[in-house]
């Protein structure tokens, strides 16, 4: 049963690769930051409140997803910091395969470059374009250890190559 959960920096394509996979295999796919936002408060009034109040929603929030998707296939893109929180990764690990979106900083710091893209992404909003990747180095130094508890590890592939990238997914998750 394929039931995927992607994690990793912001701007690695988390959501992205989700919406392709899930249209690749006709199965679900969820983007945890829309999902709490339908609750009806957007992230960025929840980060207006503190960091910390939005990673009690972002929390609550997966404990629903796992309630409502226990017994179907799906793919779910999470947040760059959701696995900041072992309860989070204890839970993501018991109700799929994690995989990680391992894209170099120089990349991200490219793709973040641009302020529009940086808006709505609270925790990078204020960061000078100069300071950019200096500060996405940190946070993935500060994530990596509950990044790489993933057992399947991708980069920039998984996008060049989304027929190999799926065969992969699919070897895996027969054996588990």
């Amino acid at each position: 049963m394929k039931r995927l959960i992607l994690c990793g920096m912001p701007g690695s394509g988390k959501t992205t690769l989700a919406k392709r996979l899930g249209e690749y295999w006709n199965i679900p796919w969820y983007d945890l930051d829309i999902l709490i936002e339908v609750e009806g408060t957007t992230i960025e009034d929840l980060f207006k409140d503190s960091e910390l109040m939005f990673r009690h929603v972002e929390s609550y929030a997966l404990f629903r997803i796992a309630q409502m998707t226990w017994d179907q296939e799906f793919v779910l893109a999470l947040g760059g910091g959701t696995l900041e929180n072992v309860v989070n990764l204890d839970l993501m690990q018991t109700i799929g395969t994690l995989c990680f979106l391992d894209v170099p900083v120089p990349v991200l710091a490219q793709r973040l470059s641009d302020p529009n893209e940086r808006a709505f992404r609270p925790l990078l909003r204020d960061i000078e374009p100069e300071e950019l990747e200096h500060k996405l180095h940190e946070t993935r130094r500060i994530r990596l250890e509950n990044y790489l508890q993933s057992p399947i590890i991708t980069g920039l592939q998984a996008f060049e190559d989304l027929d190999l990238f799926t065969k992969r997914v699919e070897l895996f998750t027969k054996k588990t």
